[in-house]
């Protein structure tokens, strides 16, 4: 057993600030999307971070772009773009909790790319 193994674990992420990626209707103001959003998931900062880090390290676009300290917003082909960065990372990585957590993420942009209605991905962090 290592001394980091807790880094995998779900609960070390369970008092973390959450990150709020909700599929809206384009240029749904921020403060409308908790009672407007047509989907919504939330994710530990820290995994968003490490998302980041990943992405960053890769040389990604859209990953290595989402500011938890601001309002980021993807449109249908920018969420495609994502879908494919997101793909890249889980197939380079084995973290468990990194990975549950990506199917998550791409489970709501797979909705937002096949939705018929223009909608975009909002990423709200705490």
């Amino acid at each position: 057993m290592s001394r980091f193994d807790d880094r995998l674990a779900v609960e070390r992420y369970s008092n973390d600030e959450p990150v709020m990626i909700a599929l809206v209707e384009l240029a749904l103001p921020a403060n409308l999307v908790s009672s407007k959003a047509a989907r919504f998931i939330n994710l530990p900062e820290r995994v968003i971070q490490r998302l980041r880090l990943i992405a960053t390290a890769y040389e990604l676009h859209y990953l290595a772009n989402i500011d938890c300290a601001s309002e980021v917003r993807l449109n249908r082909a920018q969420t495609e773009g994502l879908l494919e960065e997101l793909e890249f990372v889980s197939s380079t990585s084995n973290d468990t909790l990194l990975l549950s957590h990506i199917k998550s993420l791409q489970a709501i942009c797979s909705e937002c790319s096949a939705s018929p209605h223009e909608q975009e991905l909002l990423f709200v962090g705490p």
